[in-house]
Order: structure tokens, then C-alpha cells, then sequence
């Protein structure tokens, strides 16, 4: 008898908004919408986490992260730093240092693309963006994750003269309940994605994979397992 494939592990970590999406799961969406024989789905979330230095600095996480052995990790990180007055090139550096501390032991890293709340300045969203893809874009297993479903477009339709459902909440920081709808749909697809790229690459759960710098995995070209169907509404910056 075949000895059953055990489910991979997949971690969502990050500050506020990976707080609010755990509680979203707990009630709306069980494991992100993904069978638990495939992928089981944990969350660590602390509100106000940063990735610079500080009492809420992300690498306090790093051990917490590393002893439940994921195959995934999904980081969504630097909304905070920006809004304290960090430069984009060194919150995206120091995103950059975080994800080298994960993938050594983690088949998939992916980034999330930060967010434009409306409390902060979008041109050094954009920047930061930017220059996180950048430096990503060469680092073997990991994924810079795009979000799309309206997050980047403004509330009034150029087009229509109509407004659009808010995705931010009245604080300017965190999500609406529509807009929490649309970020756990972008999380599901991102993990998605990183679940066909290690099943389709060979690799189960528990191989360590050879990483190196011409590894082109992090491209993730794999059919997903799973069609959402979810329109894209955002183009790339």
C-alpha cells in the first residue's frame, strides 16, 4: 500500500491585515477555501508588526515560523515601516533579508504587494513596490504577489462616473468587509499557485530543494489546482 502523501503546510504572516483575515477564515472561509487533504493553512498576525526593529518587528516571528516546518509562507509586511517614514529602498531591503531567512528551509516564499491605504502616501507605495519586486525577481522560490480585484482602482469609475464598492475601511488603514472578501480571494490564488508550482516541479512535502541563482522556479508557471474564476481588474505598476 502506497504510503499517503501528507498535506503541505502553508503560513499567512503578517501585521494587521493577516490578524483580520484570520478571524475572516474562522468565520466565512475554513483553510482559505482549500481542501485540508491538500493544504492546511495557519495564520500569525500581529497588529502593528513592522519589519524594521522595534516591539513589533516581524523576526521575533522568524523561529515561531520555522518550527512548524511550512512549505508556504505568504508575508504581507511594510504598510507599517512606510507609514513611520522608512524610504521605499529600505523597507524593500529589509522585506528582501526577511524572505533570504525563509527560503534555505521554505519550498515557497511568497510577498505580498503592499497595499495602498488611503492614510498613506501612494507614490511611496508604488516605489516600494517597485523596487520589492526588483530585488525578489532574482531570489530562487519566491513569489512577489500582485493583489488584484480593484485594490489599486480609485472609488469612482473614470469611466461610469459611478463609485465603486470601498475596499478600505473608514480608518484609511484596514480592509472593509468587501475588501476583505477580495484580499482572501488574491491570498487563496497566491497559495494556489505556490501549491501547483511544488507539486508540478517533483518536490513533495518534507524535500529540500536545491536553490541556487539560475533557479527558475520562483517564476511559478504551473496550471493552478485549483480555477477561481476571479476577474483581474489591476495591471501590473
Amino acid at each position: 500500500m502506497a504510503t499517503p502523501v501528507e498535506p503541505m503546510r502553508v503560513m499567512l504572516v503578517g501585521h494587521s491585515y493577516i490578524a483580520r483575515l484570520n478571524t475572516y477564515l474562522n468565520s466565512e472561509l475554513n483553510n482559505l477555501g482549500i481542501s485540508p487533504l491538500v493544504a492546511t493553512v495557519d495564520c500569525v498576525g500581529l497588529p502593528g508588526a513592522t519589519v524594521f526593529p522595534g516591539g513589533k518587528c516581524i523576526n521575533t516571528l522568524t523561529s515561531e515560523i520555522l518550527g512548524k516546518k511550512p512549505n508556504i509562507v505568504y508575508l504581507q509586511i511594510g504598510e507599517n515601516d512606510v507609514a513611520n517614514g522608512h524610504s521605499a529602498f529600505l523597507v524593500a531591503e529589509e522585506i528582501t533579508h526577511l524572505v533570504k531567512s525563509l527560503t534555505p528551509t521554505v519550498n515557497r516564499v511568497i510577498v505580498g504587494q503592499l497595499l495602498p491605504f488611503p492614510s498613506l502616501e501612494r507614490q511611496v507605495i508604488v516605489g516600494t513596490n517597485q523596487e520589492l519586486k526588483r530585488r525578489l525577481s532574482t531570489n530562487p522560490n519566491t513569489k512577489f504577489w500582485q493583489h488584484k480585484n480593484g485594490f489599486w482602482k480609485p472609488v469612482t469609475n473614470l469611466l461610469t462616473g459611478l463609485n465603486r464598492t470601498e475596499v478600505f475601511a473608514p480608518d484609511g488603514v484596514h480592509l472593509s468587509q468587501a475588501g476583505q472578501r477580495k484580499y482572501a480571494s488574491s491570498v487563496r490564488m497566491a497559495v494556489e499557485k505556490a501549491l501547483s508550482s511544488i507539486w508540478f516541479s517533483g518536490h513533495r512535502p518534507g524535500d529540500q530543494e536545491e536553490s541556487s541563482t539560475s533557479d527558475l522556479s520562483h517564476c511559478w508557471e504551473a496550471p493552478e489546482l485549483v480555477e477561481l474564476g476571479m476577474p483581474f481588474e489591476m495591471p501590473d505598476l
